[in-house]
Protein backbone atom coordinates (compact mmCIF):
# COMPACT_ATOMS: atom_id res chain seq x y z
CA UNK A 1 0.00 0.00 0.00
CA UNK A 2 2.83 2.61 0.82
CA UNK A 3 4.00 1.82 -2.75
CA UNK A 4 0.92 2.61 -4.41
CA UNK A 5 0.76 6.15 -1.75
CA UNK A 6 4.04 7.11 -3.05
CA UNK A 7 3.36 6.69 -6.55
CA UNK A 8 0.29 8.50 -6.53
CA UNK A 9 1.99 11.32 -4.26
CA UNK A 10 4.58 11.38 -7.55
CA UNK A 11 2.18 11.42 -10.03
CA UNK A 12 0.28 14.46 -8.47
CA UNK A 13 3.48 16.30 -8.15
CA UNK A 14 4.64 15.89 -11.75
CA UNK A 15 0.83 16.61 -12.74
CA UNK A 16 1.06 19.94 -11.37
CA UNK A 17 4.45 20.32 -11.95
CA UNK A 18 3.62 19.86 -15.93
CA UNK A 19 0.29 22.19 -15.50
CA UNK A 20 2.69 24.93 -13.60
CA UNK A 21 5.57 24.38 -16.75
CA UNK A 22 2.76 24.70 -19.21
CA UNK A 23 1.58 27.82 -18.00
CA UNK A 24 0.96 29.61 -14.60
CA UNK A 25 0.58 28.52 -11.24
CA UNK A 26 -2.99 30.03 -10.00
CA UNK A 27 -3.83 28.90 -13.56
CA UNK A 28 -3.52 25.15 -12.63
CA UNK A 29 -6.88 23.93 -10.49
CA UNK A 30 -7.00 20.88 -8.21
CA UNK A 31 -9.45 19.24 -10.76
CA UNK A 32 -6.93 20.01 -13.76
CA UNK A 33 -4.01 18.39 -11.47
CA UNK A 34 -6.30 15.15 -10.41
CA UNK A 35 -7.17 14.65 -14.02
CA UNK A 36 -3.85 14.82 -15.40
CA UNK A 37 -2.41 12.89 -12.81
CA UNK A 38 -5.23 10.24 -13.42
CA UNK A 39 -6.23 10.24 -9.61
CA UNK A 40 -9.37 11.27 -7.79
CA UNK A 41 -9.94 14.54 -6.00
CA UNK A 42 -9.87 12.73 -2.82
CA UNK A 43 -6.56 11.29 -3.46
CA UNK A 44 -5.37 14.46 -4.06
CA UNK A 45 -6.83 16.07 -1.10
CA UNK A 46 -5.60 13.22 0.54
CA UNK A 47 -1.99 13.52 0.14
CA UNK A 48 -2.03 17.50 -0.17
CA UNK A 49 -4.53 19.73 1.69
CA UNK A 50 -4.47 22.69 -0.93
CA UNK A 51 -2.59 23.83 -3.64
CA UNK A 52 -0.37 26.09 -1.13
CA UNK A 53 0.50 22.59 -0.12
CA UNK A 54 1.71 21.59 -3.43
CA UNK A 55 3.53 24.50 -4.17
CA UNK A 56 5.35 23.74 -1.05
CA UNK A 57 6.53 20.29 -2.44
CA UNK A 58 7.47 21.10 -5.69
CA UNK A 59 9.73 23.54 -3.75
CA UNK A 60 11.08 21.29 -1.59
CA UNK A 61 11.53 18.86 -3.94
CA UNK A 62 13.57 21.53 -6.12
CA UNK A 63 15.83 22.24 -2.59
CA UNK A 64 16.29 18.69 -2.45
CA UNK A 65 17.58 18.30 -6.08
CA UNK A 66 19.73 20.99 -6.07
CA UNK A 67 21.22 20.03 -3.01
CA UNK A 68 22.35 16.83 -4.37
CA UNK A 69 23.72 18.59 -7.61
CA UNK A 70 25.51 21.30 -5.30
CA UNK A 71 26.87 18.49 -3.24
CA UNK A 72 27.96 16.73 -6.23
CA UNK A 73 29.69 19.44 -7.62
CA UNK A 74 31.62 20.32 -4.35
CA UNK A 75 33.17 16.99 -4.24
CA UNK A 76 34.29 17.25 -7.77
CA UNK A 77 37.96 17.33 -8.95
CA UNK A 78 39.56 20.71 -10.34
CA UNK A 79 39.60 24.33 -9.06
CA UNK A 80 36.64 25.87 -7.78
CA UNK A 81 35.43 27.41 -10.72
CA UNK A 82 35.61 23.87 -13.01
CA UNK A 83 33.17 23.30 -9.83
CA UNK A 84 30.82 25.53 -10.93
CA UNK A 85 30.83 24.85 -14.57
CA UNK A 86 30.07 21.24 -13.24
CA UNK A 87 27.10 22.34 -10.92
CA UNK A 88 26.35 24.93 -14.29
CA UNK A 89 25.75 21.79 -16.80
CA UNK A 90 24.07 19.70 -14.35
CA UNK A 91 21.45 22.80 -13.20
CA UNK A 92 20.30 23.28 -17.26
CA UNK A 93 20.30 19.56 -18.35
CA UNK A 94 17.99 18.89 -14.91
CA UNK A 95 16.07 21.91 -16.26
CA UNK A 96 15.68 20.33 -19.36
CA UNK A 97 14.29 16.36 -18.11
CA UNK A 98 13.27 16.94 -14.78
CA UNK A 99 9.68 18.97 -14.82
CA UNK A 100 9.14 18.85 -11.11
CA UNK A 101 12.46 20.53 -10.58
CA UNK A 102 11.83 22.99 -13.05
CA UNK A 103 8.92 23.76 -11.55
CA UNK A 104 9.58 24.06 -8.27
CA UNK A 105 12.62 26.53 -9.19
CA UNK A 106 9.98 28.47 -10.81
CA UNK A 107 7.41 28.32 -8.33
CA UNK A 108 10.73 29.51 -5.29
CA UNK A 109 11.08 32.61 -8.05
CA UNK A 110 7.21 33.76 -7.95
CA UNK A 111 4.03 33.91 -5.75
CA UNK A 112 1.78 31.32 -5.92
CA UNK A 113 -0.82 34.02 -5.84
CA UNK A 114 0.83 35.50 -9.31
CA UNK A 115 1.11 38.69 -7.66
CA UNK A 116 4.64 38.61 -8.65
CA UNK A 117 6.03 38.49 -4.84
CA UNK A 118 9.02 36.60 -3.72
CA UNK A 119 7.59 33.61 -1.79
CA UNK A 120 11.17 32.25 -1.39
CA UNK A 121 12.36 30.82 1.91
CA UNK A 122 15.94 30.59 3.47
CA UNK A 123 16.94 33.31 0.75
CA UNK A 124 15.81 31.26 -2.15
CA UNK A 125 17.19 28.89 -4.51
CA UNK A 126 18.47 30.82 -6.54
CA UNK A 127 20.63 32.83 -3.87
CA UNK A 128 22.33 29.31 -3.21
CA UNK A 129 23.67 29.61 -6.90
CA UNK A 130 25.27 32.72 -5.22
CA UNK A 131 26.14 31.67 -1.89
CA UNK A 132 28.24 28.31 -3.71
CA UNK A 133 29.49 30.09 -6.12
CA UNK A 134 31.34 32.81 -4.00
CA UNK A 135 32.46 29.38 -1.76
CA UNK A 136 33.75 27.92 -5.10
CA UNK A 137 35.53 30.89 -6.49
CA UNK A 138 37.21 32.04 -2.60
CA UNK A 139 37.84 28.91 -0.89
CA UNK A 140 38.40 29.95 2.64
CA UNK A 141 39.44 33.31 1.75
CA UNK A 142 37.02 36.53 1.86
CA UNK A 143 35.46 37.08 -1.43
CA UNK A 144 37.23 40.10 -3.37
CA UNK A 145 35.46 42.21 -5.94
CA UNK A 146 36.67 39.56 -8.40
CA UNK A 147 35.40 36.77 -6.88
CA UNK A 148 31.88 38.74 -5.85
CA UNK A 149 32.13 39.60 -9.72
CA UNK A 150 32.44 36.23 -11.03
CA UNK A 151 29.47 34.75 -8.73
CA UNK A 152 26.86 37.48 -9.49
CA UNK A 153 27.75 36.56 -13.18
CA UNK A 154 27.05 32.99 -13.23
CA UNK A 155 24.53 33.49 -10.87
CA UNK A 156 22.86 36.20 -13.41
CA UNK A 157 23.48 33.79 -15.80
CA UNK A 158 21.56 30.76 -14.54
CA UNK A 159 18.41 33.01 -13.71
CA UNK A 160 18.53 34.11 -17.32
CA UNK A 161 18.39 30.74 -18.97
CA UNK A 162 16.28 29.15 -16.39
CA UNK A 163 13.74 32.28 -16.77
CA UNK A 164 14.01 32.64 -21.12
CA UNK A 165 13.86 28.73 -21.00
CA UNK A 166 10.42 28.82 -20.31
CA UNK A 167 9.08 30.42 -23.21
CA UNK A 168 11.71 27.90 -25.69
CA UNK A 169 14.21 25.09 -24.20
CA UNK A 170 16.15 25.91 -27.16
CA UNK A 171 17.90 27.91 -24.32
CA UNK A 172 19.18 25.14 -22.89
CA UNK A 173 20.55 22.66 -26.20
CA UNK A 174 24.10 21.79 -25.94
CA UNK A 175 25.05 24.36 -29.17
CA UNK A 176 23.79 26.94 -26.79
CA UNK A 177 25.30 26.36 -23.59
CA UNK A 178 28.74 25.00 -24.81
CA UNK A 179 30.01 27.69 -26.33
CA UNK A 180 28.73 29.93 -23.31
CA UNK A 181 30.33 27.70 -20.63
CA UNK A 182 33.33 28.52 -22.84
CA UNK A 183 32.88 31.95 -22.54
CA UNK A 184 32.75 32.28 -18.62
CA UNK A 185 35.70 29.92 -18.07
CA UNK A 186 38.46 31.76 -18.38
CA UNK A 187 37.05 34.24 -15.87
CA UNK A 188 35.82 31.42 -13.30
CA UNK A 189 39.33 29.68 -13.64
CA UNK A 190 42.11 32.23 -14.06
CA UNK A 191 44.47 28.90 -12.43
CA UNK A 192 43.59 26.76 -15.61
CA UNK A 193 43.77 23.42 -13.92
CA UNK A 194 45.33 20.20 -16.19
Amino acid sequence: MQDRAERTRAALLRATAELVNESRYRDATMAAIAQRAGASKGSLYFHFASKDALCAALRDEALRTQRRLLRRAASGPGSGGRRLLVFARALTARLTEDPVFRAGLRLDGESAAGDGESTARDGGIRLQWRDFALEQLSGRAAPDRRTQAGAALLTAVLAGLEELSRNSEDWLRPGVLEPLWDLLEPGLTPDRDS
